[in-house]
């Protein structure tokens, strides 16, 4: 059974134009046009991120300081824990991309992947109990892309992630730094970014192989190359 979850107030902010357009813009590098996209707001110093579902339901809102380190804080409790992003993501869409934050999905979205965010982390332990509720509404994808944090609890989201939504369509993206965001910052090219996700492997179970892998060995055996040996080897010098 589901369990009853408190739909937040709406949050009370303007678009970003102050403390948080500067600290988001010229600090994390993200485009003005992407926070407008993902329906950023600016409350004083604190930025909101709504967590808007595709009916266009708010099921939950964060607020971070605009400033390092900070953590976004959700604004009421008992609410429905799901994707941060949905709002960018088009109705027609059949791939996308689930990082570990909301700042890297914004910063996924600025290289022009389109991105979500898990609501709470990476890790284990219960964190990733959003699935159950966003299960239904990620069917429609064929391909995700998991962009967890490159760390040790990256890496536990993303093979719990894999495990409860399919790994035949679950692929682990590799980023050149720990995060989206970091490589954002750090400059690196936009291209570099879309080759780690045209890169991306497969978490398909060990040992499992596709059939296409067998193709140039099946050729080779019908039509052995001039440098193959052909026949059997006989015990008697030549």
């Amino acid at each position: 059974p589901r369990p009853n979850y408190t739909r937040p107030p709406k949050p009370k902010c303007n678009p970003p134009r102050a403390r948080v357009k500067d600290y988001l813009c010229e600090v994390r590098a993200i485009p003005r046009d992407i926070l407008d996209k993902y329906k950023i707001g600016e409350d004083g110093s604190k930025i909101i991120f709504p967590f808007i579902l595709p009916d266009g339901t708010l099921a939950m809102a964060k607020a971070r300081d605009a400033e390092d380190g900070a953590r976004p804080i959700p604004t009421a409790a008992n609410c429905e824990p799901v994707l941060f992003g949905w709002q960018a993501i088009d109705r027609n869409a059949r791939e996308v991309a689930i990082c570990e934050g909301e700042i890297d999905a914004l910063s996924l979205a600025t290289c022009g992947i389109p991105a979500m965010s898990v609501p709470f982390g990476g890790g284990g332990k219960g964190k990733q109990n959003w699935i159950e509720n966003e299960f239904d509404r990620l069917e429609q994808f064929e391909k995700i892309y998991i962009a967890t944090d490159m760390d040790e609890v990256g890496e536990q989201a993303a093979a719990e992630i894999a495990q409860r939504l399919g790994r035949h369509r679950c692929y682990r993206v590799k980023l050149p730094h720990k995060d989206a965001n970091e490589c954002l910052m750090k400059g690196v090219p936009h291209e570099t970014i879309q080759k780690a996700f045209a890169d991306a492997a497969s978490l398909d179970p060990e040992g499992l192989r596709r059939a296409g892998e067998f193709a140039n060995d099946v050729i080779r055996l019908f039509w052995p190359a001039h440098e193959d040996h052909i026949g059997y080897s006989i015990p008697y010098a030549g």
